[in-house]
Order: C-alpha cells, then structure tokens, then sequence
C-alpha cells in the first residue's frame, strides 16, 4: 500500500481544475441544449418586455435665490432685506421643504392624482391621464380616508354603466349590481354617490375603464426625488417616473406652484403681523390726537388767548433744540415700553414682534430680527412634522434665549430713556422759572402744544411704517427661478428592452453552460483516461461503450449518474469479438491485444494473467472472454478459468456444465474433464461448475497450483476470471499464482476517490505486474482529450 504521504501527495495531485478545452468541447457536442435554451430564454424575455408596464423618467431644475449676495437682486428688494423683512433662502432647508408631505398631499388634491383609470392591454393594463382620458369620475360620498373600485363602459349616447363595485372600508357591499346613468348625472351606487363627466377631449373607447380611488395617503403617486445639482450652486434637481408622461410633468409643475406659495405665505407672514400692529397703534394715537387737539381749542375759546408763540418767545430759542432732543426721548421710550411689554408676556412667547419699530437701535433690531426669522422656521417646522422633533425643541430653546437677552436689553433701554428724559425735563423746569413772569395759562398750552406735537410726531412715523410694510407685501417675487421645465426622453427607461434580451441571452447560455459545468464537476466518477494520467501504473487501452438491445435510454443515463442500474454487454454471454469486423468495439480490442501481448512477451509462454476489478460489474468476464478471443484470431491457443467461484459469470459462456474447477479442486475430476470450448472458435473456458459452499478454503487447495502450471504448458496465455478485490479474499489468494494482474475499470462506475487505492495496490506490488484496461468509455471520451474515437478519431477515419 501507498504510504500516508504518498497517499496524500496523490490525492492532492486529483483536484485539479476542469479541463477548460474539454468543457468547450463538450459545449460543442451539447449544442442542441444551447440552442434549446436560448430560444426558450427568448421567449421569456419577450415576455417580460411585453408584460412589464412602461415607465418614464421626467426631471427639472430650479434655482434658489440668494436674495443677500446675488447682483441681480434690485434695490427695492435690498432695502427690504435690510428692514428685517426679506429673508436669504437655505438650500437644504429648502430641499426638505420640496419634499413635506404636505405639499405633496396637496398636489394629490389639486390634480386629483387619488382617482386613477385603467384600461385592461392584451399584455399589462394601461394608465389613462390627461389627454388620453374620456372621462373623469367623481366620488361625491367618499372621505380623504375612503378608497373604493368600480368598472366604467361609456358609449356614444352619453350613456355609462358601473359594475364590479369594491369598498376599501366596507366589505358588504353588492358586487353584482349594474348602475346605468348618463354624463353629468349624478348616481347612488354601492359606494355612494358617483357624478361621470366626459372630459375635453371626450371619446368613446370599446374597452371598460378600471376606476380606483384611493384613499390620499395610498395614492399610489411616485416620490419626487429632490437632489443638489451642484455642492457650490443654489440649484436643485427635482425627479419623478412614471407610466404617464403627462402626470409625470403636471407632478412637478404643481409642486413647484405649491411650494412656491407655501414659500410667499410663509415669507409676508412677518409684514402681516407687523401690519396689524402698526394699524392697532393708529387707531388709539389717531383717537388721542383728536382729543388733544379738542382740550386746545377749548382751552383758547374759553380763554381767549392767542396762539402759543406769544407766551413762549422768550424760551423758544433756548427750549427748541430741548424739544426736540424731549421728542424724539419720548417716541422712542413709547415704542420701547410697548415692544417690552410685548416680550415680556409669556402668552406672546410664538409671535412675532415688530421688526421696524423705531428704536434706532441697530445691535436691538437686529436681535428682533433673527428671533422673527428663527421663529418662523420653528413654526414651519411644526406645520410639517410636530413640537416634539429634537429640531424644534432646540429651536425653541434657542428662541427663548433670544427672548431674554431682548427683553433684558430693552430693560436697560428704559432705564437709559428715562434717565435722559428726567435729565431734559429738569432743564425744562430750570427755563419755566426763568419765565415765572409768562402767565399760568400760556404755560398750560405749551404743555399741551408739545403733547400734541408728541402724538402728531409719532402718527406720521407710523404712517411711514404702514406704507413700508405693504410695499413689502406688495412685492411678491418666487424664491426661485425655473431653470430646466419637466422634460425628459419620450422613450421608457423602463423596461429597456436591449437589456432584458441581454440578460435573456446571457441566461440562455449561461444555464445550460452551468448545468454541464456542475455536473462535470459534481461527477465523481471515472468518465475517461484523462481521469487516469495521475495513476504510473501502465494503461494498456480503453473499450468503447456498446449498447445492447436492454439497454434503454433511461437506463444508460442511470448508469452514466451511478445510481447502480448495470448495463448489459451483450445477450446470452456473446462475444462482441468477430472475425474481420471492423467496428469500434473491434478496433478496441485490437488495440488491447497489441498493448497485452507487448507487456505479456517478458514471460514467454503461458502467461498467466488475473483478471480483477474493484467494483462488481466492472467487465471482468466481458474483458477476459472478448480479449481471450482477440488472442485466438491471432492464431494463439487461449483458455478461461472462471475462478470466481460464487458467481461464476465466465460458465455462463458455456452454457454453466454441473461438473467444472470445483469438482477438480475437490479431486473428483481430471482437468482434461473440466476443459469446455466456445462455441468451436477454438477458446477454451474452464467453468466454476457447482458453487461450493467453502470458495475461500478451496482456493488454497494445492490442486490450484497444479492446475496452473498445467496449463501454462498447454496454452500461449491463461486468463483467470477472479472476484473483485477487497471484496472477498479470493484474488489475493489466487495472486499467488500468475504472472501479471489485468486491473479492469469501468468508466461511469468507478469513483475516483478509488484510484488512490488502485495506485497503492501498484506501489506496493500487491498484485503482480498490474495494468489498467477502461471499459466502457463514451464513444466521445477516449484517448487525447476524450476524442480519439470522436469526429477526428477512428469514426471518421473508418
């Protein structure tokens, strides 16, 4: 036997890859499965092109405005920006709003995208939008969350009939009932009220129309993907696909519409508060300035005094830049209470504050305004999700921070104003005593002169104010600019039809490729000598396969998988070896007798050579009588000894007598007695003849040895019929007395995993002077890269 190292050097030397030139040679030979497949694969491609629904792909591209830095923005529009009220848009905020929810729940709305109509095609069913749709059906009775299928056929007339009613929410309904009705008509069918108006380009179609309502969460529309075009640009990429074109580019023109109002609502919101504001504060001034002006005119009639100017010519010039300096303390310290009332309200904490309220304060209108602008974010924000999100709560967070730090600068405000007011009104005092001459009463309308100069001062501030705000809200210009319209290939990008032919083409090959390739290299069987060029013992030819008349189709594919169906050789025990034929099987052994008689000459006469295998139904019998019988149309004398002495497969040959080598190695009989011929072809067979109980034993009878050296006189070659090896004993006992061991392996049978073993028995001189014949090889798996026998191999020579 090997040893272990040998052993495993050698089955390391039988995983080697497949043979890629074989592999394409077997391809070649199997053409007829390539072809087989590659039609079928084909006509499943054109299949699934045919019954898979067009879609097509439509994109635009917008433009965010930089209303801060962009050189195109005109100056109305700069000052406004400086006032607080015009806001630079964020891109990314921007891109999430395009994708809201809510803008696209109203598109659905707006262009009734929860209603769709399909007509049933030979292959897919088609979508009906637009220009391509007769007809338009309005579910009068149905909810936002109710969803609902009917099937519309129209006719000519105006006439329309309904069936196949099905209610999303309600399961009872009566599927069968037939609702006829005309256009413009409203009808009570199973789902509720329905009104069927025909469309602008209303006409007839044969076909009947699959009518589906959805509820308008499950519309069923394609998500509008929202991309930046470019890192450093303001531009956005807005995409959809569909199976309509023209829903496809209504989608994205509607979208940008919503958005863009969303985006001037949320733009005038500030200058709208603002505007309440400055109209509430008209009204209590306007109403204080009338009063005021009341007390004067009453005062001078009941006291008859002239105007004003008379009683204080003497301070007029001292107090005049006083007055003004008073004025201007005053309306600040107004507007500064009022907004600081506003702050510090808890209930006003969400809203907005004037963002121009005349403070001339620049650090504190500045802090206004970044708190209006985070305030709006945080508003929309809460319309398009909810307060809890982190993103809110932060801002809100950050919102009352601001809140404090305004309400604490206008703190300080105050105590600044009126500290400079006490300071101007003592200066004041100091002129009245110097002017303790001038009467009482001029004094009193002094006062009142400069309380109504205080009010007229800060109505027409306001005044100003109120028309600075509604050219702000007069000015409504979109946050973008269309840079690219919906547009797109009129083609489908799906499904592409060179694509699925591609993919069908390649499974076509590649699956029956696959098939040969696993199971050429699932198959663990001997198929041919190219399995056998790892083994150094000698190779003296291979025997073609011969089907016989018992051998099927079915059961030659058994035995090729080896799931153990054995095939038949031949019928009734018949040589296949004929004089003068030249078939393949024929030229095999031709070849086999030159190789045998090549090896056996180193013996001289009466060669005695075993005839063993591994597996049973390898072809030992078949190989010892048809190579036995190849030696006698040479003109050799040849004998058989059938000693596998339990089946005794080579007595079959003639005919099995009673008496055979049994009797002769119990010493009942002569060898002359036991010797039989085949049928006058002069080969001589000596059968087992009755199958003794004790073959084992019987075989060490020194009668065996007598026997042999016998015939090695009498004959040219002696072929003995053994058991397989390891099987039974018998063949190591009956090795003790040949010459050399003709190892028959038959392909399709033997595992390769056994070749190891038969290497070993070589190696180790187990069985003398061993060679190895094949049997039963493909006719397309001999010598030379399994073709010797193929198209370039003795068929084609013959």
């Amino acid at each position: 036997m090997m040893t272990e190292n040998n052993y495993k050097a050698y089955e390391r030397e039988q995983e080697d890859g497949i043979d890629w030139r074989d592999m394409i040679y077997l391809c070649t030979r199997k053409w007829f499965w390539f072809v087989f497949s590659f039609m079928i694969a084909l006509l499943a491609g054109s299949y699934v092109y045919l019954r898979t629904t067009p879609i097509y792909s439509r994109y635009a591209t917008i433009m965010i405005k930089d209303e801060q830095g962009s050189p195109s923005v005109n100056s109305v529009e700069r000052q406004l920006s400086q006032l607080g009220i015009a806001q630079s848009a964020n891109v990314s905020n921007e891109m999430i709003a395009l994708q809201s929810p809510a803008l696209m729940f109203e598109v659905v709305k707006r262009l009734h995208l929860n209603t769709h109509y399909m007509v049933k095609g030979f292959f897919h069913d088609y979508t009906l939008y637009g220009s391509e749709l007769p007809i338009r059906v309005q579910f009068l009775s149905l909810g936002e969350e109710d969803g609902a299928t009917m099937t519309l056929t129209s006719t000519a007339d105006g006439q329309f009939t309904l069936t196949g009613f099905q209610s999303l929410n309600t399961k009872d309904i009566d599927n069968d009932k037939v609702i006829k009705g005309k256009f413009n008509q409203i009808v009570k069918t199973p789902v509720g009220k329905v009104l069927v108006q025909p469309s602008a380009n209303y006409q007839p179609i044969d076909k009947p129309i699959v009518v589906n309502h959805y509820p308008l969460m499950q519309s069923g529309i394609p998500r509008v993907s929202v991309s930046l075009t470019d890192k450093n640009a303001t531009t956005i990429d807005l995409g959809i696909t569909d199976v309509s074109i023209e829903r496809a580019d209504d989608i994205l023109n509607t979208l940008m519409e919503v958005y863009n109002e969303s985006w001037l609502q949320d733009k005038n919101q500030v200058a709208i508060n603002t505007s309440k504001f400055i109209d509430e504060r008209l009204r209590v001034i306007e109403q204080e300035l009338g009063n005021v002006e009341k007390s004067i005119t009453s005062y001078k009639s009941e006291n008859l005094l002239p105007d004003a100017d008379v009683a204080s010519n003497l301070y007029v010039q001292k107090r005049a830049l006083n007055n003004d300096k008073l004025l201007e303390l005053s309306n600040q310290l107004y507007m500064a209470t009022y907004v600081s009332d506003l702050v510090s309200k808890n209930k006003n904490r969400f809203e907005l504050l004037p963002a121009n309220s005349g403070i001339n304060v620049p650090s504190l209108e500045a802090m206004i305004a970044n708190y209006n602008k985070d305030l709006l974010q945080r508003n929309r924000l809460v319309m398009n999700s909810s307060s809890t999100t982190p993103i809110v709560i932060e801002l809100e967070e950050r919102i009352e921070k601001q809140r404090q730090t305004i309400a604490t600068s206008f703190d300080n405000l105050l105590v600044s104003l009126r500290s400079q007011k006490q300071n101007l009104e003592r200066q004041e005092g100091m002129f009245t005593n110097q002017l303790a001459s001038a009467p009482a009463k001029s004094s009193y309308l002094a006062a009142i002169g400069r309380e109504q100069k205080v009010k007229e001062s800060l109505y027409i501030f306001l005044l100003q104010k109120r028309e600075e705000n509604e050219l702000s809200l007069a000015f409504t210009s979109p946050n973008f600019r269309v840079i690219t319209p919906p547009m797109g290939s009129r083609y489908p990008t799906s499904p592409i039809k060179r694509n699925i032919f591609m993919i069908a083409v390649a499974l076509g090959l590649a699956i029956p490729f696959t098939c040969l390739f696993l199971s050429e290299r699932l198959n663990g069987r001997v198929r041919g000598r190219k399995d056998l060029e790892r083994l150094t013992l000698p190779i003296i030819g291979e025997i073609p396969h011969m089907n016989s008349e018992k051998d099927g189709f079915l059961r030659t594919w058994k035995m090729r998988l080896g799931l153990g169906t054995e095939l038949s050789r031949t019928d009734n025990a018949e040589i296949v070896v004929k004089p003068q034929s030249t078939n393949i099987v024929n030229e095999a052994f031709r070849l086999v007798r030159t190789n045998f008689e090549f090896r056996t000459n180193q013996f001289g006469k009466g060669a005695v050579t075993m005839v063993v295998s591994s597996n049973v139904s390898a072809g030992k019998t078949f190989m010892s009588m048809n190579l036995a019988e190849s030696l006698v149309l040479k003109g050799k004398k040849v004998i058989v000894v059938d000693l596998d002495l339990r089946k005794g497969m080579a007595s079959l040959f003639v005919d099995s007598p009673k008496v055979g080598f049994s009797h002769y190695l119990n010493g009942l009989c002569s060898l002359e007695e036991v010797v039989h011929e085949y049928k006058d072809t002069g080969l001589k067979v000596i059968p087992v003849g009755v199958f003794p109980p004790n073959p084992t034993e019987l075989l060490y009878s020194e009668r065996l040895g007598e026997a042999i050296t016998q015939l090695k006189k009498e004959y040219d070659y002696v072929f003995v019929d053994c058991p397989p090896v390891e099987i039974v004993a018998d063949a190591a006992i009956i090795s003790q007395h040949v010459d050399q061991t003709l190892f028959v392996l038959r392909a399709h049978l033997l595992l390769k995993s056994l070749l190891p073993d038969i290497e070993g028995y070589y190696r180790s001189k187990r069985y003398p002077n061993m060679m190895v014949v094949l049997n039963d090889v493909d006719n397309s798996k001999m010598s030379y890269g399994y073709h010797r026998y193929g198209r370039h191999g003795y068929n084609y020579y013959a």
